[in-house]
């Protein structure tokens, strides 16, 4: 989101989870070095960001599975840190909307109701007038996933920051989140530009419960925990955080949103008002499998729907574009320029006092995870430090071939 929640601390120790996986070869065990890059980032950027724990998960064609974590669960002295496991749970934010897309997608696959991602989205909201007075383009549902939609982000109205710091325990609805934009006009004529807005994914998570006649948790487990062998991928933010599993959440600590003094643990405050733009709640590892499965799982997505999951537009003007340049969105998924002037997909979703980013790399099919349990929200120089922190990892399963991610032009938002 445009302006979330994030602190500083103290002490930490260390510790290394490994899954599915063991080297035969030793010498070839990528482990150490990933935990020493964990260690290492946590040692030289924890106090300029505000976080305790660092979680690391990577995966390769010839390594299933292995997660490191580094530091404390909760800000704390020596005495008290609990070393964060891969069992632990972190809000994974705007790494919701990918989710949202491919149901729907997927919903457009079977021709739920006739349903097709070119449809206007009036076909299923009654919209207000000033945003249907272009008669010449409707908004559709695609322009709400690719963000060309024109509808404003409910998480820039100051009201709506109002009635988070005067009550973070609020249960917002989806209608309540939608309501922050519907006295304004749309920022732009639809598909004619680009803009950021959470808000266009609260009205896809709505479209989903129109168009199956099922609550979003129900279909998010079906169609994508289930099938997926995802046990710690949750959607409750209605409940949360009065759920058997909140004992497993690394703390989340506000540190540069400026709603909340610099330090204030969050972990408790309502995700209600993230919704299905920000809301699901995961391990590492499973965000780690979800976004291997998303660019490459053959029942996940047909290729038709694949194919328009990634298809790109600029972020400067909203055109269709075949690459990024340097940056592109897809239906919920971010892509920039990798290795080999290839494109890499990736999302950092900073919600409530977490970070959580993925970076897949096609070619090589690796993926790369990591959550930290402070928000950047989108801060230049901390995108860089994590984007390098990235070509690190890279670096270290491929050596030699450095990934160079970090571009002269930033990431445009964070959510």
């Amino acid at each position: 989101m445009k302006k979330i929640f994030q602190s500083c601390l103290l002490s930490f120790l260390i510790t290394v989870s490994i899954i599915d996986f063991s080297y035969a070869d030793t010498s070839t065990d990528p482990t150490p070095q990933l935990q020493a890059a964990a260690d290492q980032y946590l040692n030289d950027y924890h106090m300029q960001e505000g976080f305790s724990a660092i979680t690391l998960s990577v995966s390769t064609p010839t390594i299933p599975l292995i997660t490191v974590n580094s530091g404390c669960t909760q800000i704390s002295d020596p005495e008290h840190c609990i070393v964060p496991t891969e069992n632990n749970l972190y809000q994974i934010g705007s790494n919701t909307k990918a989710f949202m897309a491919v149901i729907l997608l997927q919903l457009e696959a079977e021709h739920v109701h006739g349903f097709n991602i070119n449809n206007p989205l009036s076909k299923y909201f009654a919209l207000p007038l000033a945003w249907q007075q272009n008669s010449t383009h409707e908004i559709t549902v695609k322009e709400l996933l690719n963000m060309t939609s024109g509808i404003p982000d409910y998480t820039s109205d100051n009201q709506f920051w109002n009635d988070i710091i005067n009550n973070p325990y609020r249960k917002f609805t989806p209608t309540d989140l939608i309501a922050y934009t519907v006295n304004q006009p749309l920022d732009f004529i639809p598909g004619t530009s680009w803009e950021y807005s959470n808000t266009n994914y609260i009205f896809a998570g709505l479209l989903i419960e129109k168009l199956t006649g099922h609550s979003l948790q129900y279909e998010i487990q079906t169609r994508i925990s289930t099938p997926l062998n995802l046990n710690d991928i949750y959607y409750k933010p209605f409940a949360y955080p009065n759920i058997p599993f909140y004992t497993r959440m690394v703390h989340g600590y506000d540190y540069m949103s400026g709603q909340f003094p610099v330090g204030t643990d969050i972990t408790d405050y309502s995700i209600s008002a993230l919704n299905s733009a920000g809301a699901l709640i995961a391990t590492i590892p499973d965000v780690l499998q979800w976004a291997h499965a998303l660019y490459t799982s053959p029942t996940l997505l047909a290729p038709q729907q694949r194919a328009e999951l990634e298809s790109l537009v600029d972020v400067n003007n909203g055109q269709a574009i075949n690459k990024p340049d340097p940056w592109g969105y897809g239906l919920g998924v971010w892509s920039m320029i990798g290795p080999h002037d290839e494109t890499v997909y990736l999302y950092m979703g900073t919600p409530f006092g977490y970070n959580v980013m993925y970076v897949y790399f096609p070619k090589e099919q690796i993926t790369i995870v990591f959550g930290i349990n402070s928000s950047t929200s989108g801060d230049p120089s901390v995108v860089t430090q994590l984007l390098a922190f990235v070509d690190r990892i890279y670096d270290i399963l491929e050596p030699g071939d450095p990934a160079n991610l970090v571009v002269s032009q930033m990431l445009p938002v964070t959510n």
